[in-house]
């Protein structure tokens, strides 16, 4: 017994359904910010999964259009097997008030204001090895900006419970 289910769930709208069930899960950017003593944005390639029971459902897909809901009313359930055979994991949430994260962020900024001045293909795969973890780390809870949509503060991220 796991307090975790054993399907992943991706919701979306009805146009993108169409598109996975003809063309597969096809990433694209997500806006993503950190917060903290050196907050920053920047752009993540994903497709986005939840680990959340279907008990737990209701609160995340669309039926009325309010600003907290933000996917769609279609939706697709994948094994945790064929995720992890995929190279999908959860993501790692952080408190932006903790060192991990702002030290983390930090190193980023920094190595990416190195690359900016070297030729060195090292440093740029360098680089791209240690910002490729940004992929798989967000806040805990902060501001929720989506476009076309109002924002929504004190958005509780780990809510989602993201692959």
């Amino acid at each position: 017994m796991s307090l975790h289910p054993s399907i992943l769930f991706h919701f979306t709208c009805k146009e993108n359904f169409k598109k996975i069930l003809i063309d597969d899960f096809r990433p694209s950017y997500a806006r993503e910010r950190f917060d903290g003593s050196s907050p920053f944005k920047f752009g993540v390639p994903m497709v986005s999964f939840m680990d959340i029971k279907l008990s737990e459902l209701k609160i995340h897909y669309n039926d009325n259009e309010d600003p907290k809901f933000k996917y769609g009313n279609y939706g697709i359930g994948i094994t945790k097997n064929w995720a992890k055979g995929n190279g999908i994991c959860p993501v790692f949430y952080n408190n932006p008030n903790t060192g991990i994260l702002n030290d983390f962020a930090n190193e980023c900024i920094r190595l990416t204001e190195d690359v900016a001045k070297s030729d060195n293909v090292f440093d740029k795969i360098s680089h791209r090895n240690v910002t490729s973890m940004l992929c798989y780390m967000k806040n805990y809870q902060g501001l929720l900006e989506r476009r076309n949509k109002p924002k929504v503060e004190n958005y509780m991220f780990a809510d989602e419970k993201e692959w």
